[in-house]
């Protein structure tokens, strides 16, 4: 049986969406951290506590969250869900849809330069 060969296409504003979540993630466990800092500085135990707690449940939260977003692509072309796939060559992710028979770059990854 011949291998399917899948056309490759650029999601389009994928990756700058992926980035807008990361950074809200990032910046609501930022502001737990600060609390942190407070709590411990004010001898406000409670406080610090608490805002370890947010701290923790945030970070979690973001990854979990984004791991979910990054998993659960529909694709652009005809709304399938897409299976995501990681290329593991040019450390990217991709959505694959077997309907357009075309593998979306969602612009996720570390961009390698190296050749």
């Amino acid at each position: 049986m011949p291998k399917q060969t899948f056309e490759e296409k650029e999601f389009p504003g994928y990756g700058q969406r992926f980035m807008r979540l990361a950074l809200k993630g990032i910046g609501i466990t930022g502001l737990s951290f600060i609390g942190v800092l407070v709590g411990h500085k004010t001898d406000l135990k409670s406080l610090e506590y608490l805002a370890i707690a947010g701290f923790l449940l945030g970070s979690l939260y973001t990854l979990g969250y984004l791991t979910w977003v990054l998993r659960h692509v529909n694709c652009p072309s005809c709304g399938r869900r897409c299976e995501s796939i990681r290329d593991v060559q040019n450390n990217q992710w991709k959505a694959r849809c077997e309907g357009c028979q075309t593998d979306w770059k969602l612009g996720v990854g570390t961009r390698n330069n190296n050749p």
